[in-house]
């Protein structure tokens, strides 16, 4: 169910574990259709292999399956300015500004989202210049 990325760059290993496509519409109960519809919208953060297959990195899932909403919200100012692979790097590493933790721990933790959000916000315009 999770898919491990074959990369030299080991993306799987910061931005990872993920689903692959047969996976999320096996724990969704859905379609194909309707995760690659997720994924077109931007309700569901996904990252495109160099083989044209889809992943999903499983920390932007609650345990019920839903995605956080602040993950989104992150994703979207983020993927305006960068690729997918950049985005969900920056996601998962380690913030200073954040006491160490990544974005998507903070944000599973529950934490206010508003220093992620600037922090998002200044790394976008940066990228975008």
């Amino acid at each position: 169910m999770i898919f491990a990325l074959p990369t030299a760059l080991s993306f799987d290993q910061v931005a990872g574990p993920f689903y692959d496509t047969s996976g999320l519409t096996q724990w969704w109960d859905v379609s194909r259709q309707a995760v690659d519809k997720a994924a077109s919208t931007g309700d569901v953060i996904a990252c495109q292999l160099d083989g044209g297959g889809w992943v999903y990195p499983i920390w932007q899932f609650t345990d019920s399956g839903t995605v956080y909403p602040d993950l989104v919200t992150l994703w979207s100012i983020l993927h305006a300015a960068a690729d997918a692979w950049t985005c969900a790097t920056w996601l998962c590493s380690p913030l200073v500004d954040l006491d160490d933790r990544s974005a998507a721990q903070w944000v599973a933790e529950g934490r206010s989202i508003e220093p992620v959000l600037e922090l998002a916000r200044a790394d976008a315009r940066r990228w975008a210049t």
